[in-house]
């Protein structure tokens, strides 16, 4: 079969099926294995007459010998809906699809509730096509009306994004002291991670470099084990909290509010025959789901097209907008007047946006929760036709998935720490070299990301002006220069024990995450590693050698991402920083096991930290999922490059709006539009940031001043 050489296979099954029933007798799980691949045969090559009865009967000997709920039962269930599709009976198909759903629903709270982060990724990359093959059959059958559209939305919002939510709400019982008995094990698990990442960056000695694989493949086993072992220790059912329906969604939906749920689906052909050599998956498309408050059974589901061509698009507006050497050398040119803009921001908004428009009415505020590369696109700066942008015209706001809004109203179990705000790290500290400060500054700014050729991060002056003046209006002390050291930050933020004669004192401290942070210096993004020694800096559009972050074990992209802080350009050069910077770079793992669990706004004013790796279905692999991880219930960070001192305006605007009272998304929006007004026709300025998670206001429980 796996040849395509059906018509050898077919006597070779039929022989399997008659010695498994002649040796095991009629009611065998091997039976009802062969009854499934021979009718499975039979399908590929058309005979549906011949495959519908082998399946009927591997069904029944399935839920006779192991009850109705299980696994192998949950495959024929399938296996049949791909035959009732194929014979033009969707109703049917459908019924099926949702009794499979069903108990796979119970096999995934099995896996979580076992598994390390790891395992839970590769088992969800495993089952994509529960997703893909009944949301197709909704696209093929437009017939299956509201129903159809109901279940393909239940199955979306069951699976998109599930181990970023589960592993963050795992995160949130593991670390909240419910479970004293298991505070070795974390402490230890805290420790396998600060090793792994230390050895991944770690410079091999060139006699024997394959001793530092083989440590760090022993550690990653270790932490693999450890977290498995911890999984099986929290009773909750952190799975069944995850599955939501639509109708909690819409109802939990804020009034006036649509949302708009994205997925990638790779299409499936229902009556393609491999037999006669058809493709049964054709090019995946980008769906849209819409679901208004308070009205669960009226659910649009749109088809955008291709998402190949759909990324395409994305990629020339970015770079028409965003593109380094493009912005700079029009820098002083109105947006408008850029080559190629207008053309590419209309195509895009045609294609994505206006069959949007079309399906939501009169509503304004809008909450997207992207998949794919939809991640990377800032829908605010899509043009009008008018001249206008669609920030003009929509309040707008980002989710992961529309399972976030159920979370909205969960209040903190713990008091929040004041706000803290962290800027203008020193990235010499520790270096003889002369301070990155002193360089020549290019006529076009200094941009958070910037690395010259020697990779040095450069000072970034607006940084200093945008912490005091953020810290002065929230009424605490920003973490400046010097202060900045990865050791202190990471245990300001991580509850870590520092020593075991602490740990008594540890368990019975209460620790709490502030309120608000907020991160002013250079972020970075590390493209897809090769096996060449020098590495693409993907926000850096050059080739660098990069020394030591080239290490192995790069294939993670949370080691790939992360935020300069004080003693990164010493760490860089092959230096020693300070023993409490660390190597002064906070990587998305080191964000990851932080303690933001009572946060509720997390700033990033870096360049592209909403950038990473995109996972179809789990969305992008960085700092955003690694601060999702850590507890933060709502981000705000960049999409791209722009200069220190832009970002400096939006974010007093921004603050100003927050201590005002307006809520997370229309403060950032406010200030959005002020800088629009500033610059007009400017997308690149005001476009980069964009709000995900909780929109609403919050209480800082500062004042704003006077003046």
């Amino acid at each position: 079969m796996a040849q395509g050489r059906y018509n050898d296979a077919v006597p070779l099954l039929e022989q399997a099926l008659e010695i498994h029933q002649r040796l095991l007798g009629q009611e065998h799980a091997f039976v009802a294995a062969s009854l499934d691949n021979l009718a499975m045969l039979y399908l590929h090559q058309g005979r549906y007459r011949e495959a519908e009865p082998l399946f009927q009967q591997a069904l029944k000997k399935r839920q006779q010998l192991w009850g109705k709920i299980h696994p192998q039962v949950a495959g024929s269930l399938n296996n049949l809906a791909l035959l009732l599709a194929a014979t033009d009976r969707p109703a049917e198909a459908l019924a099926r699809f949702r009794q499979a759903s069903q108990i796979q629903d119970r096999t995934l709270g099995e896996v979580f509730a076992t598994s390390s982060e790891a395992d839970c990724l590769d088992y969800l990359q495993t089952i994509r096509n529960q997703v893909d093959v009944p949301l197709s059959l909704v696209l093929e059958y437009p017939s299956l009306g509201a129903e159809g559209k109901r279940f393909a939305l239940e199955v979306v919002l069951k699976r998109k994004g599930l181990a970023v939510a589960v592993i963050a709400a795992r995160n949130q019982i593991l670390y909240s002291g419910r479970y004293p008995q298991i505070e070795t094990e974390l402490r230890q698990l805290r420790s396998l991670s600060e090793q792994i990442v230390e050895l991944t960056f770690a410079l091999p000695e060139s006699s024997a470099p394959e001793t530092s694989q083989q440590s760090l493949a022993k550690l990653r086993t270790d932490y693999t084990r450890l977290q498995r072992q911890l999984s099986s220790q929290i009773p909750e059912n952190l799975l069944q909290e995850q599955l939501a329906s639509y109708r909690d969604v819409a109802l939990h939906l804020p009034p006036g509010t649509t949302l708009v749920e994205f997925v990638c689906c790779l299409v499936f052909d229902f009556k393609a025959l491999p037999a006669q050599q058809e493709a049964q998956w054709k090019l995946p498309h980008y769906l849209a789901f819409i679901l208004s408050a308070n009205e669960p059974d009226d659910i649009q589901m749109l088809d955008l097209g291709e998402m190949d061509v759909i990324d395409r698009q994305i990629v020339s507006f970015r770079a028409s907008i965003a593109g380094k050497s493009e912005r700079r050398q029009f820098e002083t040119v109105p947006m408008s007047l850029i080559p190629g803009f207008t053309n590419q921001g209309a195509e895009l908004r045609r294609t994505l946006f206006d069959p949007i428009v079309a399906a939501i009415g009169n509503c304004k505020r809008l909450f997207l929760a992207p998949d794919g590369n939809l991640c990377r696109l800032p829908f605010e700066a899509l043009p009008l036709d008018d001249g206008r942008y669609a920030i003009d015209e929509y309040q707008i706001s980002y989710l992961s998935t529309g399972r976030d809004v159920l979370r909205f109203d969960v209040a903190s179990s713990s008091q929040a720490e004041d706000p803290l705000v962290v800027a203008d790290p020193d990235f010499d500290l520790g270096s003889n070299r002369t301070p990155a400060a002193n360089a020549e500054v290019p006529e076009h700014g200094i941009y958070s990301g910037d690395l010259n050729g020697s990779l040095r991060f450069q000072q970034l002056e607006g940084t200093s002006r945008e912490g005091k003046q953020v810290a002065a209006l929230l009424g605490v002390h920003p973490w400046l220069r010097e202060n900045v050291l990865e050791k202190h930050l990471k245990r300001h933020l991580a509850e870590e024990a520092v020593s075991e004669k602490q740990l008594q004192q540890h368990l019975q401290k209460e620790f709490h995450s502030p309120r608000l942070l907020h991160l002013a210096t250079h972020g970075f993004f590390l493209s897809t590693p090769t096996h060449n020694p020098h590495q693409v800096l993907a926000n850096a559009g050059m080739m660098s050698e990069i020394g030591r972050l080239s290490g192995a074990g790069l294939e993670n992209p949370l080691l790939r991402s992360g935020l300069a802080l004080a003693g990164a350009n010493t760490w860089l050069q092959g230096g020693e920083p300070p023993t409490d910077a660390e190597d002064g770079i906070l990587t998305a793992e080191d964000v990851a096991g932080l303690n933001l669990r009572d946060t509720e706004l997390v700033v990033l004013s870096a360049c592209e930290t909403g950038l990473g790796d995109v996972q179809v279905g789990e969305g992008v692999f960085g700092l955003q999922r690694a601060f999702v991880l850590a507890g933060a219930k709502t981000l705000v960070m960049s999409l791209w490059q722009v200069s220190d001192d832009r970002t400096q305006e939006l974010m007093i605007d921004f603050y100003q709006g927050i201590l005002a009272g307006q809520p997370r998304s229309e403060a950032l929006r406010a200030a959005q539009l002020a800088m629009k007004a500033r610059y007009p026709h400017e997308p690149f300025y005001w476009g980069a940031f964009i709000c995900q998670g909780n929109p609403a206001a919050f209480e800082l429980g500062v004042r704003l001043p006077d003046d």
